[in-house]
């Protein structure tokens, strides 16, 4: 039930916070911000996609060509049943795997 109403909790915050165009929206896309958070070694996160700020996914896989530090993207992703623990990050969400992912604003 717990995590129901977990998975349920991340749709509800998903929507409301990361769904502002109607096209990207609508075809399943989150608006996320690529950040890196220094290396997992020293207490970092490394490569993160966040949701305004306040929830941090950490892709199983991010290509270099998307390695910016506060690129603004839309992510069309499967959510994963594993999630990661970092001090830096006050809200974790799962691994996830990225479908597609696209440059915002073009």
């Amino acid at each position: 039930m717990n995590s129901l109403k977990s998975a349920l909790a991340l749709s509800a915050i998903l929507w409301v916070s990361g769904c502002n165009t109607a096209e990207f929206c609508n075809a399943g896309f989150t608006a996320m911000t690529v950040q890196y958070t220094n290396e997992p070694a020293v207490d970092g996160c490394g490569w993160v996609l966040t949701v305004a700020d306040t929830l941090y996914f950490r892709p199983e896989v991010l290509a270099d060509e998307w390695k910016e530090n506060g690129l603004e993207v839309w992510v069309d992703f499967t959510q994963g049943t594993d999630s990661f623990t970092c001090n830096r990050a006050p809200n974790v969400g799962p691994v996830i795997t990225i479908n597609e992912i696209v440059l915002r604003g073009e």
